[in-house]
C-alpha cells in the first residue's frame, strides 16, 4: 500500500539507506540511526514497514524487534528479540572468533549463551561488548486506522482537514473496542488476555493454558480475532499472516497499541491472577528464570519459598549478563516475599551487592547493615558483607564530596 504524505519521511529513510549501503563510487557508512516517533495511528508502524522494505531491496538483512510495555522491566529484552533467531552464519563458533575477549560479556546479556562466570561484569563493559557484537551482525548481515477513521468521519483529502486528522489521531482506537472485544465472546477475550500478559513469550500451547482453555477452543478464539483484525498468526520464521490464521501459527496483536489497549483493560485483580499463571506456565515449560521473573514481579507476596528461590535465579541471571538494576527488582520482590529466616542474610547480601553495582552505595550500605543485624547471618557472610560495607561507605562519601 502506498504511503501519503510522508514524503519527508521516505525521503529521510532513502538518505540513511544511501549512507548505510554506500552509492556507486561511495564506500558504505559504519552505522547511524533513523528514528520515527509520534501518536498512535500516525504511521509509525507503515513507516518502519516501508523501512524494511526498501533496506531489503537493497541487499540488507532486517531484523526486528518490538517492546512493549510488560517487556519494559526485563534487562536487554530488546537485544535477545532482536538476535533471536540468528541468521546461519551468524552463529557458533564463527561469533565466539570474531567477538575473541567480548564474546563472554556479549553472548550473555543477547540471551546467545549461559554465562560461565560467577563475578558479575561492570554494566558498562557488558554495553560496549553488545556495540561489538552488533557490529560483528551488521558487516555480515499502514497507516490503517486513521485512514478508516477519517472515512468514517467524512473528511476530504485537502489541507483544510489536517486539523481534524490530529485530533482523530489523539484516539485511533474506536472508543468501542473492548466492548467490541467483549461481544466476541468470553474464550475471545481469555484469550487475548493471556497474549496481552505473555507478550513475546506466548505461544499457542502457553496461551490456551494461561487463558484456561482447551486447544480447540483456543484455535476457535485465535481465528475469531484474527477476522477481526485485532490478532495475527506468525509461524516460526516470524512471518506474518494477518487476519487469516496459519496452522499452529503463534497468536500476535495486529498492533503493539491494540496489545496496551487490552492488557489495560484487563481488571487489576485478573491481571495479577494471569501473571500468576503466566509465570507457572513458563515454569513448567523450562523458560529462563528471567521469563519467570518478569510475572513474578507482578504477583501479590505470599510467603512462598519457591517464588524466592525463583527470584533469586533470575536475579543471579541478570547479575551474571551485567544486568544489575534488573537483578536488584527482582531481590527486592523476593525480600517482600518474604523468604524464610534462615535464608533473609543471603538476600539481603545479594540485594546489597546488585544496588552497590547499579551505583546506588547508600542504599546496599542499608541492606548491608540489615544483613549484619540478622542473627542467622553465618561468619563467611559477615565477613563479606563487613568488606562489601566498607566499599559501600567509602564510594557514598566520595558521592557526597563530589556533589555541587
Amino acid at each position: 500500500m502506498a504511503l501519503l504524505e510522508r514524503d519527508a519521511e521516505l525521503a529521510a529513510v532513502e538518505r540513511g539507506l544511501a549512507r548505510l549501503c554506500g552509492t556507486p563510487g561511495t564506500a558504505p557508512h559504519s552505522g547511524g540511526l533513523l528514528a520515527f516517533t509520534g501518536g498512535p495511528g500516525l504511521g509509525r508502524t507503515a513507516l518502519l514497514d516501508e523501512t524494511a522494505a526498501r533496506a531489503t531491496a537493497r541487499g540488507c538483512t532486517v531484523l526486528r524487534a518490538t517492546g512493549g510495555e510488560q517487556e519494559q522491566e526485563a534487562g536487554f529484552h530488546l537485544v535477545r528479540a532482536l538476535l533471536h533467531p540468528l541468521p546461519p552464519g551468524c552463529r557458533e563458533p564463527g561469533l565466539r572468533a570474531a567477538l575473541g575477549r567480548h564474546h563472554a560479556l556479549a553472548a550473555p546479556a543477547a540471551g546467545l549463551a549461559a554465562p560461565a562466570r560467577t563475578v558479575p561484569p561492570h554494566p558498562h563493559a557488558v554495553r560496549r561488548a553488545l556495540d561489538r557484537l552488533l557490529a560483528h551482525l551488521a558487516e555480515r548481515l499502514a497507516v490503517t486506522r486513521l485512514l478508516s477513521r477519517a472515512r468514517e468521519a467524512g473528511l476530504s483529502p485537502h489541507r483544510d482537514a489536517v486539523g481534524r486528522l490530529a485530533d482523530l489521531a489523539h484516539g485511533v482506537e474506536p472508543p468501542g473496542f473492548l466492548e467490541h472485544l467483549h461481544g466476541l465472546g468470553p474464550a475471545c477475550v481469555r484469550l487475548s488476555w493471556a497474549v496481552a500478559v505473555l507478550g513475546t513469550d506466548t505461544t499457542p500451547a502457553r496461551a490456551a493454558r494461561v487463558a484456561g482453555l482447551d486447544a480447540r477452543a483456543a484455535r476457535e478464539a485465535t481465528e475469531t480475532l484474527c477476522r477481526a483484525g485485532i490478532l495475527h498468526t506468525t509461524e516460526d520464521d516470524g512471518q506474518a499472516g494477518p487476519g487469516t490464521p496459519e496452522a499452529g501459527g503463534t497468536p500476535r496483536f495486529f498492533h503493539p497499541s491494540l496489545a496496551s489497549e487490552v492488557y489495560r483493560g484487563i481488571p487489576a485483580a485478573t491481571r495479577t491472577a494471569l501473571h500468576g499463571q503466566a509465570a507457572a506456565t513458563l515454569s513448567l515449560a523450562g523458560a529462563a528464570p528471567t521469563d519467570c521473573a518478569r510475572h513474578l514481579l507482578e504477583v501479590h507476596p505470599d510467603a512462598d519459598p519457591a517464588v524466592v528461590t525463583d527470584l533469586r535465579r533470575a536475579a543471579h541471571a541478570y547479575a551474571t549478563a551485567g544486568a544489575p538494576e534488573a537483578a536488584r527488582r527482582c531481590l527486592g520482590r523476593a525480600l517482600n516475599e518474604p523468604p524464610a529466616r534462615r535464608d533473609r542474610p543471603a538476600l539481603l547480601y545479594e540485594l546489597a551487592f546488585a544496588a552497590f553495582r547499579s551505583g546506588t552505595p547508600a542504599a546496599a550500605a542499608h541492606h548491608l547493615r540489615a544483613a549484619l543485624a540478622e542473627p542467622d547471618c553465618t561468619p563467611g557472610l559477615r565477613e563479606r558483607a563487613t568488606r562489601l560495607l566498607a566499599l559501600a561507605r567509602t564510594a557514598t562519601a566520595q558521592t557526597a564530596a563530589t556533589a555541587p
